[in-house]
């Protein structure tokens, strides 16, 4: 996605990411990813940004994805004029499924951060399957 992004707009995109030793579930993978998408669209169309960071990590309490743009700033609209939809429905994404959506901006960019609980990480897999069969 981050890939794509920087070749589609020309905008200097970052993606780091650590081997996580847990694997995030399947519902934690599609909302980290459309996250990203929304987020990603919204710079493209607003921020004026020439720099992305998309930071992805898992940790003791489940994991973050972290994107970061130095943009104009998210400008705070008055309910009901149809703005804000997709941050709306970001926020919506992360309830659903019990994370927590964060919006930080300025005037020098803006920072998004979806934090999963731990109940989305999955067990690590297990690379040799005779493990299981001598257990």
């Amino acid at each position: 996605l981050a890939d794509d992004f920087r070749v589609r707009t020309g905008i200097d995109t970052q993606f780091n990411t650590v081997v996580f030793r847990n694997r995030l579930s399947q519902e934690a993978k599609i909302a980290l990813y459309r996250i990203a998408q929304e987020a990603l669209t919204n710079i493209e169309r607003h921020s004026g940004a020439t720099q992305v960071l998309v930071d992805l990590r898992g940790h003791r309490a489940g994991a973050t994805l972290h994107i970061s743009d130095d943009g104009c700033g998210v400008e705070q609209a008055p309910k009901g004029d149809g703005h804000g939809i997709g941050l709306r429905n970001m926020q919506e994404r992360m309830e659903q499924i019990g994370g927590h959506l964060r919006v930080l901006s300025s005037k020098s960019g803006t920072v998004i951060e979806a934090r999963l609980p731990l109940a989305h990480m999955l067990p690590p897999q297990d690379k040799d399957p005779q493990s299981k069969a001598k257990a």
